[in-house]
């Protein structure tokens, strides 16, 4: 796909639909996706080969429970989440308890 600025990505799905994968070989830039099922379980950014950021979401049935970063200097940053009866999130709280 062409955007308006110029850049051309390239997206690949798997046989269900889902997408695994998107590229821009001009910015060096590619994003992977992870799949649970149905659910989206993590995606990597990458420059030039190598990640740059890595994020991952836990649920609960359908409910968003947990969503961590992976972040600059290593490690990971946990998120909760507070969700409504039918699943949509409402509020993100850090591990402190602190809302976001």
């Amino acid at each position: 796909m062409d955007t308006p600025s110029g850049e051309t990505w390239y997206y690949r799905y798997d046989p269900f639909g889902r997408r695994v994968s998107k590229r821009c070989a001009e910015r060096g830039k590619e994003v992977r996706y992870l799949w649970d099922g149905d659910q989206i379980a993590e995606v990597r950014h990458y420059r030039q080969g190598q990640q740059t950021s890595r994020r991952h979401w836990v649920y609960n049935g359908w409910a968003l429970v947990v969503q961590q970063r992976h972040t600059t200097a290593g490690g990971w940053e946990t998120d909760f989440v507070s969700s409504a009866q039918n699943g949509e999130p409402q509020a993100l709280y850090d591990s402190e308890g602190e809302l976001r």
